[in-house]
Parts: structure tokens; sequence; C-alpha cells
């Protein structure tokens, strides 16, 4: 009788310790939306991971308007999205720092390639890349 009980009581153990009882506490992956931009002749791609920079990428393309440009943190490497057509840059704006501003300083205005023919100049000394001549071309699928 003591041995029933025993094994109910484990049963019962082991079925509630299969419910799910809490959600998980991980953080799934963001999402993300890339961009791509063109500045001049050139383009490079832009990511954004925040739902507000989303939006608002998405409002500019809607109405087609060039008021508003990307500024952000520059970072080494193509942050594996940064390939535009021919261009294969080898930087990228760090998409936790991308916002769309409408004046910004002088100094961090320039196309794409000037960015990839000094990148550690403009990585560790400029740091902000904000080409104002930048309009959003399309959302990439």
């Amino acid at each position: 009788m003591i041995l029933r009980i025993m094994m109910v009581w484990e049963g019962s153990l082991l079925f509630y310790g299969c419910r799910k009882t809490e959600k998980p506490t991980h953080k799934e992956v963001p999402a993300y939306a890339d961009f791509e931009v063109q500045v001049g002749e050139e383009c490079f791609i832009l990511r954004l991971i925040e739902p507000t920079q989303i939006r608002e990428a998405r409002a500019l393309l809607k109405e087609n308007s060039s008021s508003k440009f990307p500024t952000g943190k520059l970072q080494r490497g193509d942050g594996g999205f940064n390939r535009c057509g021919v261009y294969r840059w080898s930087w990228h704006m760090d998409p936790a720092s991308v916002s769309f501003a409408e004046v910004a300083t002088e100094v961090c205005d320039g196309l794409p390639s000037f960015v990839e023919e000094r990148v550690d100049y403009w990585v560790d000394t400029l740091q902000n890349y904000c080409p104002w001549s930048a309009r959003l071309l399309r959302e990439l699928p």
C-alpha cells in the first residue's frame, strides 16, 4: 500500500514538474528590418532592430520623403548585412544606434565610399555617420 502511494505521489510530481507554469525568461532574438539606402550613386544597407526605428523608416518610405536621413554609430565589418549591389563595405551602422535626423554636423556627412577609404578614421575618430543626401529606397525582403 505504501509503495502504491509513493508511486502515485512520484507520478504526480513528475506530471507537475512537466507542466508549464511560467513564461520562459530567455530573451528572444529581436526582429529586424533591412533597408537599402542611396547616397549619391552609391548605396548601403541599414539594419533597424527597434520597432520605433522600423516604423519611422517605413513611414519615410511611404511618404517618399527625403526630409530625414539615417545617422548612427559606425562599426567595423559589414555586420552580416551591409552589402549593396556591387558594394561590399567593411563597415556598418550599429543597428541599436540608428536614428533619423533632419540636421547633423557636416563632419559626419559623406558618401559610403568616403567611409570605406578611411574606415579607421571614421570608426575611431568620427565614430558616427550621417549622410545628409541619404534616401531610403526600399525595405528588403
